[in-house]
């Protein structure tokens, strides 16, 4: 299952945890079109990284460490990750 985006399939195609407890999420990008992350510790209260990840036509990954989202994914007791197009 994945979301309709402009007549196309967005999915994000894997959410792995390394050893060390950072968060790689990867999807398909189309080239120009803009990314951003959002993040809850629950399914309330939802962060916007201030990162705008622009699409390059080939897959792309971004890891959660903490730096950009305040805190590591392995401190928190679920961690929840949408990805969306716009600026």
């Amino acid at each position: 299952m994945g979301w309709r985006l402009w007549g196309r399939n967005f999915v994000i195609t894997s959410i792995t945890r390394a050893a060390n407890g950072n968060v790689e999420i990867a999807w398909p990008t189309h080239a120009g079109m803009p990314y951003r992350i959002r993040y809850a510790d629950g399914l309330q209260n939802w962060n916007l990284l201030p990162t705008t990840l622009t699409g390059t036509g080939s897959p792309m990954t971004w890891t959660d460490d903490g730096l950009k989202s305040g805190s590591p994914p392995s401190a928190e007791p679920g961690r929840f990750y949408p990805v969306s197009t716009g600026p």
